[in-house]
């Protein structure tokens, strides 16, 4: 089960079921312990993982936690596997089963914070998220101006040209050019 991308510091909570051969609940035995492993390493740790076998009295319904803040071991930019380090289910080993996987901040860039609205310059092709959504906010936020001929998008100075764009007409169409910079 994926868990998926989480923040630095979350807990993660997640349930798993124990079955034996005819498929019927079954308690997991045998002093059960779970380990994280990082990456494709060797390295493991159990540092804030709690294991509750039989969860609210129900056969075979087990419940993780999983605290990342708890230990460094649990960094950004890495992957890791929960698997069963000791146990059994009907007297049958299950050590080496993975039961989840998860990341943290290893699938995305996370928005940081916006910064200053977009800059005297052309919107970049190539844009990060943040610097789209930059473009975006100073495009509906700034001041603008159109004389027919040409569009204007202002600093946050109201004077400042960071951005403009050809504006043209022919038989009722406006065509509008992509911007380029103010300077």
């Amino acid at each position: 089960m994926d868990l998926g991308d989480r923040t630095e510091d979350s807990t993660l909570n997640f349930h798993f079921f124990t079955t034996d051969a005819s498929n019927s609940p079954t308690t997991l035995s045998g002093t059960p312990a779970l380990s994280v492993f990082k990456d494709d390493g060797t390295t493991e740790s159990t540092a804030g993982i709690t294991l509750n076998v039989d969860f609210d009295s129900l056969t075979g319904l087990n419940h993780v936690t999983i605290d990342t803040s708890a230990d460094a071991f649990y960094a950004t930019g890495a992957d890791y596997s929960v698997v069963i380090t000791t146990g059994t289910v009907d007297g049958v080993s299950v050590v080496g089963a993975v039961l989840a996987t998860f990341s943290i901040e290893n699938r995305h860039e996370p928005m940081q914070d916006a910064g200053a609205l977009a800059g005297q310059e052309a919107p970049s092709a190539t844009a990060t998220p943040q610097e789209m959504i930059q473009w975006l906010y100073t495009a509906f936020r700034n001041k603008k101006t159109n004389d027919g001929s040409e569009t204007k998008l202002f600093a946050d100075d109201g004077s400042t040209v960071n951005a403009k764009q050809s504006t043209s007409e022919s038989a009722g169409t406006v065509t509008k050019a992509e911007w380029i910079s103010g300077a």
